[in-house]
């Protein structure tokens, strides 16, 4: 996992880096940074807070944006085996990452380009999340006995997908700092599961569709995000 949070990550670098050769030579006084966090992240199925750097090159009305979330909670597989206290066996920390590239273009308005109105955007989203739980397992022994073993075994989910979204970033009171950021969009999901450290010859657990954070999708789903973020200008 450490791989993948590594080359998407450079990868947005990269694109960063190239975008900012190409933007007509912006001066560094065009040029805008900002920090956000996304409050409403911890309400989420799967909740954390979203940590959030976007950096505008205002003549172009581009930007790119990286948003890292940890998950500290999941809805996800509540139905399952009851998670393992993570430190009754020697492991803290978040339960998975999201990771979230957009690039945006910000409209014109009627007193030229200004990066603080509207603006279209593309996000692409990478999500792992690794639960280790406890639960008894029926093994066969060759059909001539059945036994029940107890085992921590990970349960995994990944999510990939994309978004096209509509939002704006305003001012708080005419700050010169602090600015709110409402959006609202639409986009599709592709989501897959799997089980690592199974007892061998046991089958896997099975899943209450009804409890699933899922429900309704299988391993494809279509997403409707709306948020509003808090901004800091550098």
């Amino acid at each position: 996992m450490c791989r993948i949070i590594s080359s998407f990550c450079i990868c947005f670098l990269m694109i960063g880096i190239v975008a900012g050769q190409g933007s007509h030579k912006s001066s560094k006084s065009e040029n805008v940074i900002f920090l956000k966090i996304n409050p409403f992240a911890i309400f989420e199925t799967d909740a954390g807070i979203g940590f959030i750097g976007e950096y505008i090159w205002t003549k172009p009305g581009i930007a790119v944006q990286l948003e890292v979330q940890p998950v500290f909670f999941t809805m996800y597989g509540q139905s399952t085996a009851a998670a393992v206290p993570m430190n009754s066996i020697g492991n803290s920390g978040p339960l998975g990452v999201e990771l979230r590239p957009e690039f945006k273009y910000y409209f014109e308005d009627k007193q030229g380009r200004n990066p603080f109105s509207s603006y279209v955007s593309i996000d692409f989203l990478y999500k792992h999340i690794d639960i280790k739980r406890i639960g008894s397992f029926s093994i066969s022994n060759g059909g001539m006995a059945t036994f029940n073993q107890i085992a921590i075994y990970n349960d995994i989910k990944t999510v990939v997908g994309f978004d096209i979204k509509f939002g704006g970033i305003y001012s708080l009171r005419h700050s010169q700092h602090w600015y709110v950021e409402p959006y609202i969009g639409f986009g599709l999901r592709k989501k897959s599961y799997s089980y690592h450290n199974i007892p061998l010859g046991a089958s896997e657990p099975r899943r209450n569709e009804f409890l699933r954070s899922d429900i309704g999708t299988g391993i494809n789903g279509i997403s409707l995000p709306a948020s509003i973020r808090l901004a800091y200008r550098f």
